[in-house]
């Protein structure tokens, strides 16, 4: 997979091609950053997705002229200014952003890094520390 300045340099190429203000009157929903899946209230399944990508292209397409919704999962990037957010952190908090923000999009760029799968069960309390192993068992995200 390219690094995510070579894409940004790359959309923006594409984008700059078409016209400046082209997004202009557009609506652009993108989503951004990983997601985390919970194994108790402190421990969670995620990835090391830092949403960059995201957000660049969050950032490209309102430069353009675009409105920009972006749906961002937890990441330690600013928001943008003149952008609308919405932060999640699970990927079944993303998947229902999307869902009701998708209608009104013209245009939908998925740049986030869901998780693939979630803990069968989430404890409510922090597990203890065990000598032992821990064994989880995971059902795929969907």
């Amino acid at each position: 997979m390219s690094e995510p300045e070579a894409i940004l340099v790359a959309a923006e190429r594409l984008l700059a091609e078409r016209g400046a203000g082209r997004l202009r009157g557009k609506t652009v929903l993108v989503t951004a950053g990983p997601t985390r899946e919970h194994i108790d209230p402190v421990r969670v399944l995620t990835n090391p997705s830092s949403g960059r990508m995201g957000f660049a292209l969050a950032e490209a397409a309102y430069a353009r002229g675009a409105e920009v919704i972006l749906v961002a999962g937890p990441t330690d990037l600013p928001l943008p200014p003149g952008l609308t957010a919405h932060r999640v952190e699970t990927t079944a908090e993303m998947q229902q952003a999307v869902q009701a923000l998708v209608d009104g999009a013209n245009l939908v760029i998925m740049a986030a890094a869901p998780a693939d799968y979630r803990p069968r069960a989430s404890a409510r309390a922090k597990l203890p520390r065990a000598s032992g192993a821990l064994t989880l068992e995971l059902e795929a995200t969907s």
